[in-house]
C-alpha cells in the first residue's frame, strides 16, 4: 500500500509557485490517487506533468496505472509500455505492465511482461517476486500452458520474501502446500490493515484451485462471495473477479 508523505493541499500551494514543475504535478497525482481516491483527477494531474516533462517515466507508469484503474486497459499498456522504454530497470512498470496485459486479455503478452519483471528484481534484489509469479502462472493457465505454470510454482517456498502475502498464499496453495478446506480461515489473514483485499485476493486464488480441478460450482460461489463485497472494487482482483463471472454467465 503506498503511503505519502506528503498531502494534496500541500502539493498545490507548492504549484501556485512552480506550476510548470512536472515533479509536483507527478506528487498531485499521486496524492489524488492514494490519498482522495480521485482516480480520473489524477489522470488529469499525470496528463498536465507529461506537457513539462513528456519523457517523465514515473508519470507515463502512474498515468498507465490509473487507465487501469478505469478500466482502459489499451490506453494503460501504452502509457506503461512507453515507461518501461524510458525506464527498463524499474520493475514496478514491468509489474503494471503485466497486469494491464492480462485484464486486457493478452496473455501471452502479460507472460513476457511478468518474466522480465521477475528479472529485474533478481538484478536488483527486490523481495516481490511472487506477486509477478502469480499474474504469470494466472496467464499461463488461461493460455493452457500448465508446464510452464508448473515451472513457476516450483521456485515457490515456504518463506519466500514478499510484501504481500496474499500473492504468496495463493502461489502456495497451487503449489500444493495449503488446505483448501481451512485457506480462507480468518485466523489465516495475514494483512490486518486491508483484511478484506486479503481476503478477496486469496479467495480469488481458491476459486482458481477449484475451477482447474473442474469444482466449477465452488468457483463460481466464492466469485459471487468477492463480487458482493462493497470495497476494493479499484483492486485489480475484483476486475479480475467481474471479468471471470461475464465469461461464465454469472452476471
Amino acid at each position: 500500500m503506498v503511503k505519502l508523505d506528503y498531502t494534496l493541499q500541500e502539493v498545490e500551494a507548492k504549484l501556485e509557485k512552480d506550476p510548470e514543475n512536472a515533479d509536483l504535478w507527478y506528487q498531485k497525482g499521486m496524492a489524488l490517487s492514494y490519498n482522495e481516491k480521485k482516480y480520473e483527477e489524477a489522470v488529469q494531474a499525470f496528463t498536465t506533468g507529461l506537457i513539462y516533462n513528456p519523457f517523465h517515466a514515473g508519470l507515463r507508469l502512474q498515468r498507465g496505472r490509473k487507465y487501469t484503474t478505469l478500466d482502459d486497459y489499451r490506453t494503460a499498456t501504452a502509457e506503461i509500455m512507453l515507461a518501461t522504454r524510458l525506464d527498463p530497470e524499474n520493475w514496478d512498470a514491468w509489474y503494471y505492465l503485466g497486469t494491464a496485459l492480462y485484464l486486457d486479455g493478452e496473455y501471452a503478452e502479460c507472460m513476457k511482461a511478468e518474466k522480465r519483471a521477475m528479472e529485474v528484481m533478481r538484478a536488483h534484489g527486490v523481495e516481490e517476486l511472487p506477486c509477478a509469479m502469480s499474474w504469470y502462472w494466472e496467464a499461463a493457465m488461461k493460455l493452457g500452458k500448465k508446464e510452464e505454470a508448473d515451472k513457476i510454482l516450483e521456485l515457490v517456498y515456504e518463506g519466500i520474501p514478499c510484501g504481500n502475502q496474499d500473492y504468496v498464499e495463493r502461489l502456495l496453495l497451487q503449489k500444493g502446500l495449503r488446505d483448501p478446506e481451512t485457506f480462507l480461515d480468518p485466523a489465516n489473514n495475514k494483512d490486518p490493515e486491508r483484511p478484506e483485499l486479503y481476503y478477496m485476493t486469496t479467495a480469488f486464488g481458491l476459486s482458481d484451485y477449484y475451477t482447474y480441478r473442474g469444482e466449477l460450482e465452488k468457483s463460481n460461489e466464492l466469485l459471487k462471495k468477492i463480487a458482493a463485497m462493497d470495497c476494493y472494487h479499484e483492486a485489480f482482483v475484483y476486475k479480475q473477479t467481474k471479468q471471470e463471472m461475464k465469461a461464465r454467465g454469472l452476471c
